[in-house]
C-alpha cells in the first residue's frame, strides 16, 4: 500500500540537505497508539539477526533550491511525500493523523496537509518476466567488515554483483517476516531474481548524504528486474535494499521505457 501526501506551507520550507531523520521522526509521531509507536521505533520485526520496520518513504518531491549557506534546501509551493508499507495498522494510523490531527511541523516549518491519495498498483504477470522500477529515494546496499579494531562499511554500486544479491536476500527475509505474521499474500519468495541498472552507475545517480551523523551512499535511477510479480509487490510495499525506514529504497513502477 502506498500513500501520496500533498503538503503546503504559508512560507518556504527550509530543511537541512540531509533531512531524512526529520521526516522519519514526523512519521513516527503520526502513530497515535504509543505502544505500537514504541514497538515499531525501538524493536520492529526480527528475522534471524536482522530487524525490519517494514515501511519506507520517498524523497520530497517539489520545486526546490539550495540555500545560500549551501547546507540547506528550500522548497517552494506544493511538496509531495510518499509512504509505502504492507502494515495496514501503520498506514491507517498515519492517514488518520494526517487528515484529522493537529498542525504538523518539520523543524520550525509549519506544514498543512492538503491532499492524501491511496495508491494500489495491480501487477499482471509479464511473459518475459521483466519489470522496470524507478527509485523515489536512494537504494542502499552495503557490507560491514572488521578493519583492525574498527568497523568499515563498504557501499556497493548497481554495477557490482553484490548489489543485486543483497537486494534479493533482503526481500527474501522480509517475505519470511510477513509470512510469519500471517500475511499469506507474502509467502516466502522463490524463483529467480535479477536486477540491473538502466544507467551507468559509474557516471551518475550516486548520492552521498548523512543520516544524522552517519555517511550513507545510495543510487537513484531506473532499474530492470527479472522476476515474478511477488518480488515486485514486496519491493513496492517495503522498498529495495537496506535502511528503508530511514527513507531509502522506495520505488515505483517506471513510466515509459528506460534505457542506458
Amino acid at each position: 500500500m502506498r500513500l501520496r501526501i500533498q503538503i503546503e506551507s504559508a512560507k518556504d520550507i527550509i530543511l537541512p540537505r540531509s533531512y531524512n531523520h526529520i521526516l522519519q521522526s514526523w512519521l513516527y509521531n503520526q502513530i497515535s497508539d504509543p505502544a505500537y509507536r514504541l514497538f515499531l521505533h525501538n524493536q520492529g520485526f526480527k528475522f534471524e539477526k536482522r530487524t525490519f520496520k517494514l515501511f519506507t518513504f520517498s524523497r520530497l518531491q517539489g520545486v526546490w533550491r539550495t540555500g545560500s549557506d549551501k547546507k540547506s534546501i528550500i522548497f517552494t509551493g506544493q511538496v509531495f511525500l510518499e509512504i509505502a508499507s504492507p502494515l495496514i495498522t501503520l498506514m491507517q494510523e498515519v492517514a488518520h493523523s494526517l487528515l484529522l490531527g493537529p498542525a504538523s511541523y518539520w523543524n520550525q516549518n509549519e506544514i498543512t496537509i492538503t491532499g492524501l491519495e491511496s495508491i494500489n498498483e495491480t501487477l499482471t504477470p509479464r511473459p518475459d518476466g521483466k519489470w522496470q522500477l524507478s527509485a523515489l529515494s536512494p537504494i542502499v546496499t552495503y557490507s560491514t567488515i572488521e578493519a583492525g579494531n574498527k568497523k568499515q562499511t563498504n557501499y556497493y554500486h548497481p554495477g557490482e554483483p553484490e548489489f543485486s544479491k543483497l537486494i534479493k536476500s533482503n526481500l527474501e527475509k522480509k517475505s519470511h517476516v510477513l509470512h510469519e505474521l500471517g500475511w499469506d499474500e507474502y509467502a516466502p519468495l522463490t524463483g529467480d531474481f535479477h536486477l540491473r541498472p538502466l544507467f551507468d552507475p559509474l557516471k551518475k545517480h550516486g548520492i552521498g548524504f548523512y543520516y544524522k551523523n552517519f555517511f550513507i551512499k545510495g543510487y537513484m535511477g531506473d532499474y530492470e528486474l527479472e522476476c515474478s510479480p511477488e518480488w515486485i509487490k514486496l519491493a513496492l510495499d517495503t522498498g529495495l535494499g537496506s535502511k528503508n525506514a530511514q527513507g531509502l529504497g522506495m520505488v515505483e513502477m517506471a513510466v515509459g521505457p528506460a534505457s542506458l
